[in-house]
């Protein structure tokens, strides 16, 4: 007879349950990877969402629901959330800020994206394309 109150169950329970998010979120990521690159942002947008919901301490998925709303020219201020998220959780990675930076640039807050690339080039100094993006926020801010 199996009991449920049993700690070994409930630890084989956990353990299943962790498995089968992770598996659904490793299939959801690499279909919104697959969306992402062929262009059908909102695909994208719905799959990086879900691996969100199913492992929401996952930094590179909020990165990349972020990516894709700001390739879909989507809500800036929905993306800046998903990348401050991803900063808040890993903050030491050149490529979210870089991506906050563009997320600014593109609403026109151009000292906040100047700042984030900043940052992004202290982290990562040998990045040539975040010195680009650098070269062209400076010629608006």
């Amino acid at each position: 007879e199996i009991n449920p109150e049993k700690s070994e169950y409930r630890t084989a329970y956990e353990n299943a349950r962790k498995q089968a998010k992770q598996y659904l979120a490793s299939h959801y990521f690499t279909r919104g990877k697959y969306e992402l690159d062929i262009g059908n942002f909102d695909l994208a947008i719905n799959s990086f969402k879900k691996c969100v919901e199913l492992i929401p301490d996952n930094s590179q998925y909020y990165f990349y629901v972020a990516k894709a709303i700001l390739l879909s020219d989507g809500d800036l201020y929905e993306a800046k959330r998903y990348i401050s998220k991803a900063i808040e959780l890993k903050p030491n990675t050149g490529e979210f800020h870089a991506l906050l930076s563009q997320i600014y640039f593109k609403a026109g807050l151009y000292k906040n994206a100047k700042r984030e690339i900043e940052t992004a080039i202290r982290l990562e100094p040998y990045n040539e394309e975040y010195k680009t993006l650098l070269a062209q926020i400076k010629k608006l801010a």
